[in-house]
Protein backbone atom coordinates (compact mmCIF):
# COMPACT_ATOMS: atom_id res chain seq x y z
CA UNK A 1 0.00 0.00 0.00
CA UNK A 2 1.42 3.25 -0.75
CA UNK A 3 4.66 1.53 -1.30
CA UNK A 4 4.60 1.37 2.49
CA UNK A 5 3.63 -2.18 2.95
CA UNK A 6 1.84 -4.91 1.54
CA UNK A 7 -0.29 -7.35 3.76
CA UNK A 8 0.15 -11.47 2.86
CA UNK A 9 -2.87 -12.63 4.69
CA UNK A 10 -2.60 -16.05 2.77
CA UNK A 11 0.80 -17.14 4.23
CA UNK A 12 0.70 -18.93 7.39
CA UNK A 13 2.66 -17.85 10.12
CA UNK A 14 4.49 -21.27 11.41
CA UNK A 15 7.26 -19.35 13.54
CA UNK A 16 5.42 -20.06 17.53
CA UNK A 17 6.79 -17.88 20.59
CA UNK A 18 7.08 -21.52 22.33
CA UNK A 19 9.12 -22.89 20.08
CA UNK A 20 11.71 -20.47 19.67
CA UNK A 21 12.47 -19.10 23.29
CA UNK A 22 13.62 -20.40 26.42
CA UNK A 23 13.33 -19.18 29.62
CA UNK A 24 15.58 -16.39 29.79
CA UNK A 25 14.08 -14.98 26.60
CA UNK A 26 11.40 -15.07 28.90
CA UNK A 27 12.24 -13.50 31.55
CA UNK A 28 14.36 -10.84 29.34
CA UNK A 29 10.55 -9.68 27.79
CA UNK A 30 8.20 -9.79 31.56
CA UNK A 31 11.00 -9.05 34.14
CA UNK A 32 13.82 -6.96 32.44
CA UNK A 33 16.60 -5.69 34.61
CA UNK A 34 19.45 -3.59 32.62
CA UNK A 35 22.38 -5.46 32.07
CA UNK A 36 21.43 -8.27 33.95
CA UNK A 37 20.34 -10.79 31.46
CA UNK A 38 21.61 -13.55 30.10
CA UNK A 39 21.02 -12.52 26.27
CA UNK A 40 22.28 -15.69 24.02
CA UNK A 41 20.69 -18.73 26.15
CA UNK A 42 18.80 -20.37 23.47
CA UNK A 43 18.36 -19.63 19.54
CA UNK A 44 18.87 -15.94 19.36
CA UNK A 45 21.30 -13.80 20.00
CA UNK A 46 20.15 -10.43 21.62
CA UNK A 47 21.68 -6.86 21.61
CA UNK A 48 20.27 -4.97 24.24
CA UNK A 49 19.34 -1.44 22.36
CA UNK A 50 18.83 0.19 26.41
CA UNK A 51 22.29 -0.57 26.92
CA UNK A 52 23.48 0.86 23.61
CA UNK A 53 21.48 4.46 24.03
CA UNK A 54 22.87 4.53 27.61
CA UNK A 55 26.46 3.61 27.69
CA UNK A 56 27.48 4.60 24.17
CA UNK A 57 24.78 7.54 22.93
CA UNK A 58 23.58 9.58 25.59
CA UNK A 59 23.55 12.28 22.76
CA UNK A 60 20.35 10.53 21.93
CA UNK A 61 18.60 12.06 25.19
CA UNK A 62 19.60 15.81 23.72
CA UNK A 63 20.86 17.22 27.29
CA UNK A 64 21.66 13.80 29.66
CA UNK A 65 21.12 10.02 29.86
CA UNK A 66 18.01 9.33 32.24
CA UNK A 67 19.05 8.76 36.06
CA UNK A 68 16.56 5.55 36.24
CA UNK A 69 17.59 2.28 33.95
CA UNK A 70 14.97 1.20 31.78
CA UNK A 71 12.44 -0.92 32.77
CA UNK A 72 11.57 -2.91 29.31
CA UNK A 73 13.83 -4.82 26.61
CA UNK A 74 13.91 -3.19 23.33
CA UNK A 75 16.50 -4.95 21.39
CA UNK A 76 17.17 -7.16 18.16
CA UNK A 77 18.10 -10.73 18.16
CA UNK A 78 19.94 -12.71 15.63
CA UNK A 79 19.32 -16.53 15.01
CA UNK A 80 22.52 -18.46 16.24
CA UNK A 81 21.06 -21.84 16.37
CA UNK A 82 21.69 -24.47 13.58
CA UNK A 83 18.62 -26.33 13.61
CA UNK A 84 16.42 -23.16 13.83
CA UNK A 85 18.62 -21.71 11.10
CA UNK A 86 17.87 -24.57 8.80
CA UNK A 87 14.13 -24.27 9.33
CA UNK A 88 14.10 -20.69 8.48
CA UNK A 89 15.96 -21.58 5.42
CA UNK A 90 13.58 -24.14 4.17
CA UNK A 91 10.54 -22.00 4.81
CA UNK A 92 12.24 -19.12 2.49
CA UNK A 93 13.06 -21.61 0.11
CA UNK A 94 9.77 -22.88 -0.05
CA UNK A 95 7.12 -19.52 0.23
CA UNK A 96 8.88 -16.69 -0.48
CA UNK A 97 9.76 -15.73 -3.80
CA UNK A 98 13.04 -16.54 -5.60
CA UNK A 99 15.76 -14.34 -4.81
CA UNK A 100 14.46 -12.59 -2.04
CA UNK A 101 17.33 -13.80 0.36
CA UNK A 102 20.39 -14.77 -2.11
CA UNK A 103 23.55 -14.59 0.67
CA UNK A 104 24.61 -15.11 3.91
CA UNK A 105 25.46 -12.88 6.25
CA UNK A 106 29.32 -12.86 7.63
CA UNK A 107 30.09 -10.87 10.68
CA UNK A 108 33.54 -9.64 11.18
CA UNK A 109 35.39 -12.71 13.07
CA UNK A 110 33.78 -15.03 10.37
CA UNK A 111 31.00 -16.56 11.73
CA UNK A 112 27.63 -17.30 9.24
CA UNK A 113 24.08 -15.89 9.95
CA UNK A 114 20.89 -16.59 7.89
CA UNK A 115 19.53 -13.09 7.08
CA UNK A 116 16.71 -12.98 9.77
CA UNK A 117 16.33 -10.73 12.43
CA UNK A 118 13.97 -10.67 15.44
CA UNK A 119 12.84 -7.47 16.76
CA UNK A 120 11.58 -6.41 19.96
CA UNK A 121 9.50 -3.10 21.19
CA UNK A 122 9.26 -3.10 25.06
CA UNK A 123 5.89 -2.18 26.55
CA UNK A 124 5.88 0.95 24.85
CA UNK A 125 6.11 2.71 21.38
CA UNK A 126 8.77 2.92 19.45
CA UNK A 127 10.25 6.33 18.07
CA UNK A 128 10.30 7.65 14.42
CA UNK A 129 12.98 6.09 12.20
CA UNK A 130 13.52 4.88 8.83
CA UNK A 131 16.19 2.09 8.39
CA UNK A 132 17.15 1.97 4.60
CA UNK A 133 18.88 3.77 1.99
CA UNK A 134 16.40 6.03 -0.17
CA UNK A 135 18.04 9.01 -1.53
CA UNK A 136 21.46 8.91 -3.98
CA UNK A 137 23.75 11.08 -0.97
CA UNK A 138 22.99 7.77 1.30
CA UNK A 139 23.25 5.36 -1.27
CA UNK A 140 26.19 6.65 -2.71
CA UNK A 141 28.11 5.95 0.82
CA UNK A 142 28.74 2.52 2.71
CA UNK A 143 25.32 2.60 4.67
CA UNK A 144 24.18 1.11 1.01
CA UNK A 145 25.71 -2.12 2.06
CA UNK A 146 24.87 -2.48 5.76
CA UNK A 147 20.86 -0.90 5.46
CA UNK A 148 17.95 -3.20 3.75
CA UNK A 149 14.94 -1.58 1.93
CA UNK A 150 12.38 -4.71 2.44
CA UNK A 151 11.59 -7.11 5.12
CA UNK A 152 8.86 -9.78 5.53
CA UNK A 153 7.40 -9.87 8.88
CA UNK A 154 5.87 -12.50 10.87
CA UNK A 155 4.66 -11.88 14.41
CA UNK A 156 5.69 -13.83 17.27
CA UNK A 157 4.66 -11.91 20.41
CA UNK A 158 1.62 -8.88 20.41
CA UNK A 159 -1.48 -7.40 20.21
CA UNK A 160 -3.21 -7.93 16.58
CA UNK A 161 -6.24 -5.47 16.77
CA UNK A 162 -4.83 -2.46 18.60
CA UNK A 163 -0.93 -2.40 17.27
CA UNK A 164 -0.09 -0.26 14.39
CA UNK A 165 2.56 1.08 12.33
CA UNK A 166 1.82 4.86 10.81
CA UNK A 167 4.28 6.31 8.04
CA UNK A 168 4.96 9.64 7.07
CA UNK A 169 7.06 11.69 4.76
CA UNK A 170 9.10 14.17 5.91
CA UNK A 171 9.65 17.77 4.57
CA UNK A 172 12.59 19.33 2.05
CA UNK A 173 13.89 21.07 5.21
CA UNK A 174 14.11 18.03 7.12
CA UNK A 175 15.88 16.16 4.05
CA UNK A 176 18.61 18.60 3.64
CA UNK A 177 19.29 18.52 7.56
CA UNK A 178 19.34 14.69 7.48
CA UNK A 179 21.59 14.89 4.21
CA UNK A 180 23.77 17.52 5.97
CA UNK A 181 23.71 15.01 9.50
CA UNK A 182 24.73 11.76 7.04
CA UNK A 183 27.66 13.62 5.25
CA UNK A 184 29.26 14.41 8.92
CA UNK A 185 28.57 10.10 10.09
CA UNK A 186 29.95 8.43 6.98
CA UNK A 187 33.06 11.04 6.85
CA UNK A 188 33.87 10.48 10.35
CA UNK A 189 37.21 9.23 10.33
CA UNK A 190 37.63 7.40 13.75
CA UNK A 191 38.08 4.04 14.48
CA UNK A 192 37.73 1.08 16.22
CA UNK A 193 38.51 -2.89 15.82
CA UNK A 194 36.97 -6.10 16.97
CA UNK A 195 38.30 -6.09 20.69
CA UNK A 196 34.85 -4.48 22.09
CA UNK A 197 32.93 -7.80 20.99
CA UNK A 198 35.86 -10.14 22.21
CA UNK A 199 35.35 -8.32 25.35
CA UNK A 200 32.27 -8.73 25.36
CA UNK A 201 32.51 -12.56 24.88
CA UNK A 202 35.18 -13.25 27.63
CA UNK A 203 32.83 -11.03 29.88
CA UNK A 204 30.50 -13.60 29.00
CA UNK A 205 32.32 -16.26 31.33
CA UNK A 206 30.50 -15.91 34.67
CA UNK A 207 26.80 -16.44 32.46
CA UNK A 208 28.00 -19.70 30.94
CA UNK A 209 27.45 -18.75 27.47
CA UNK A 210 31.03 -18.23 26.46
CA UNK A 211 31.54 -21.48 24.67
CA UNK A 212 28.17 -20.95 22.41
CA UNK A 213 29.62 -17.83 21.88
CA UNK A 214 32.70 -19.13 20.43
CA UNK A 215 31.36 -21.68 18.57
CA UNK A 216 29.26 -19.47 16.40
CA UNK A 217 31.83 -17.75 15.39
CA UNK A 218 33.07 -20.59 13.54
CA UNK A 219 30.02 -22.44 12.92
CA UNK A 220 27.68 -21.97 9.35
CA UNK A 221 24.36 -22.99 10.14
CA UNK A 222 24.16 -24.51 6.70
CA UNK A 223 27.28 -25.70 6.14
CA UNK A 224 27.84 -29.80 5.80
CA UNK A 225 31.19 -30.90 7.00
CA UNK A 226 32.97 -34.18 6.80
CA UNK A 227 34.29 -35.87 9.86
CA UNK A 228 37.90 -34.87 9.81
CA UNK A 229 36.96 -31.15 9.13
CA UNK A 230 34.58 -31.38 12.04
CA UNK A 231 37.06 -32.49 14.37
CA UNK A 232 39.29 -29.60 13.07
CA UNK A 233 37.22 -27.37 13.74
CA UNK A 234 36.01 -28.60 17.04
CA UNK A 235 39.95 -28.43 17.86
CA UNK A 236 40.00 -24.72 17.04
CA UNK A 237 37.02 -23.72 18.34
CA UNK A 238 38.41 -24.97 21.90
CA UNK A 239 42.14 -23.92 21.67
CA UNK A 240 39.44 -20.25 21.46
CA UNK A 241 37.84 -20.96 24.43
CA UNK A 242 40.92 -21.67 26.54
CA UNK A 243 42.10 -18.67 25.30
CA UNK A 244 39.32 -16.44 26.52
CA UNK A 245 39.73 -17.92 29.50
CA UNK A 246 42.85 -16.97 30.22
CA UNK A 247 43.89 -14.96 32.76
CA UNK A 248 46.29 -12.69 30.57
CA UNK A 249 44.58 -12.16 27.53
CA UNK A 250 45.42 -9.98 24.93
CA UNK A 251 42.39 -9.07 22.58
CA UNK A 252 44.99 -7.61 19.84
CA UNK A 253 46.70 -10.52 19.45
CA UNK A 254 43.49 -12.87 19.31
CA UNK A 255 41.94 -10.76 16.94
CA UNK A 256 44.60 -11.11 14.63
CA UNK A 257 44.62 -14.96 15.25
CA UNK A 258 40.74 -15.19 14.28
CA UNK A 259 41.35 -13.11 11.09
CA UNK A 260 44.40 -15.46 10.31
CA UNK A 261 42.48 -18.77 10.67
CA UNK A 262 39.31 -17.28 9.47
CA UNK A 263 41.13 -16.03 5.94
CA UNK A 264 40.12 -12.50 6.78
CA UNK A 265 41.13 -9.01 5.66
CA UNK A 266 41.28 -7.12 8.60
CA UNK A 267 38.82 -4.60 8.11
CA UNK A 268 39.20 -1.63 11.20
CA UNK A 269 35.21 -0.76 11.90
CA UNK A 270 34.34 3.02 11.19
CA UNK A 271 32.29 3.85 14.02
CA UNK A 272 30.79 7.00 15.57
CA UNK A 273 28.09 6.94 17.72
CA UNK A 274 25.39 9.23 15.63
CA UNK A 275 25.40 12.48 14.15
CA UNK A 276 22.45 14.97 15.94
CA UNK A 277 20.67 17.85 15.09
CA UNK A 278 18.03 18.54 17.50
CA UNK A 279 17.15 15.11 18.36
CA UNK A 280 17.15 14.27 14.67
CA UNK A 281 20.20 11.55 14.69
CA UNK A 282 21.80 9.70 11.32
CA UNK A 283 23.57 6.23 12.47
CA UNK A 284 24.78 3.46 10.92
CA UNK A 285 21.88 1.05 11.08
CA UNK A 286 18.67 3.69 11.23
CA UNK A 287 17.83 7.37 11.19
CA UNK A 288 15.54 8.10 13.98
CA UNK A 289 14.42 11.26 16.04
CA UNK A 290 14.68 10.48 19.74
CA UNK A 291 11.85 11.44 22.29
CA UNK A 292 13.16 14.47 22.76
CA UNK A 293 13.27 15.46 19.42
CA UNK A 294 9.79 14.56 18.20
CA UNK A 295 8.51 17.71 19.85
CA UNK A 296 10.52 19.88 16.86
CA UNK A 297 10.47 17.25 14.25
CA UNK A 298 6.85 16.08 14.17
CA UNK A 299 5.52 19.10 12.48
CA UNK A 300 7.61 18.47 9.62
CA UNK A 301 5.81 15.39 8.67
CA UNK A 302 3.03 14.60 6.49
CA UNK A 303 0.90 11.26 7.14
CA UNK A 304 0.92 8.78 4.52
CA UNK A 305 -1.11 6.08 5.78
CA UNK A 306 -1.67 3.72 8.49
CA UNK A 307 -1.30 -0.17 8.65
CA UNK A 308 -3.70 -1.43 11.65
CA UNK A 309 -3.48 -4.64 13.29
CA UNK A 310 -0.36 -7.09 13.09
CA UNK A 311 -2.57 -10.75 12.27
CA UNK A 312 -1.16 -11.24 8.69
CA UNK A 313 2.53 -11.10 7.66
CA UNK A 314 3.90 -8.73 5.66
CA UNK A 315 6.35 -7.05 3.70
CA UNK A 316 7.37 -3.53 4.67
CA UNK A 317 9.21 -0.53 3.23
CA UNK A 318 12.34 0.00 5.35
CA UNK A 319 13.28 3.38 3.55
CA UNK A 320 9.56 4.61 4.83
CA UNK A 321 9.71 6.85 8.44
CA UNK A 322 7.51 5.48 10.41
CA UNK A 323 6.48 4.85 14.21
CA UNK A 324 5.21 1.08 15.57
CA UNK A 325 2.55 1.38 18.28
CA UNK A 326 2.88 -1.47 20.77
CA UNK A 327 -0.94 -1.37 21.10
CA UNK A 328 -3.28 -0.84 24.06
CA UNK A 329 -2.20 -3.16 26.84
CA UNK A 330 1.74 -1.93 26.14
CA UNK A 331 2.31 -5.64 25.68
CA UNK A 332 6.08 -6.44 23.99
CA UNK A 333 5.76 -6.87 20.59
CA UNK A 334 7.96 -9.33 18.62
CA UNK A 335 8.88 -9.77 15.14
CA UNK A 336 10.67 -12.44 13.28
CA UNK A 337 11.75 -10.72 9.82
CA UNK A 338 13.40 -12.20 6.94
CA UNK A 339 15.63 -9.71 5.30
CA UNK A 340 15.08 -9.32 1.95
CA UNK A 341 18.46 -8.48 -0.87
CA UNK A 342 19.02 -5.05 -0.04
CA UNK A 343 20.08 -4.53 -3.91
CA UNK A 344 16.22 -5.06 -5.13
CA UNK A 345 13.57 -2.48 -4.09
CA UNK A 346 10.30 -3.01 -2.13
CA UNK A 347 8.19 -1.88 -5.11
CA UNK A 348 9.24 -4.71 -6.96
CA UNK A 349 8.36 -7.35 -4.07
CA UNK A 350 5.30 -4.99 -3.75
CA UNK A 351 4.21 -5.33 -7.43
CA UNK A 352 4.67 -9.21 -7.23
CA UNK A 353 2.05 -8.78 -4.34
CA UNK A 354 -0.38 -6.98 -6.53
CA UNK A 355 0.06 -9.59 -9.40
CA UNK A 356 -0.57 -12.94 -6.92
CA UNK A 357 3.09 -13.72 -8.07
CA UNK A 358 4.52 -13.46 -4.56
CA UNK A 359 3.83 -16.75 -2.59
CA UNK A 360 4.82 -19.59 -4.31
Amino acid sequence: MLNCFSELPDLENPFKAEDIFVDEDWEIFENYKFDEMNLSAGNIQWFDANKDIAKVDPIAYDVSPPTDSPDVFSGVGWVTNKKFARQLHEFANDCLPDGFIKEMWSTPTGQRLFPVTVLAWGRQNSDWHMEGCRYDWQKNTYLNNIRYSTVCNFKILGQDASSRIEYVEPSVRMIKVLEKLTDEFVNYKGKEDYTLMLQEISASISTGTIDEKIRAMFVDPTEELSAEEERERNIKILEYQQKLKGKDLNYKELVDDIEHDRGLVSKPVVFKPRAVEKGLMVSGPNDVISPNGEKYWYDEFTPICTKQGYANPFIMNLQQWHKVYVGDDNSPRVTLRFMADRRIPFSHWEEMVDNGTFLK
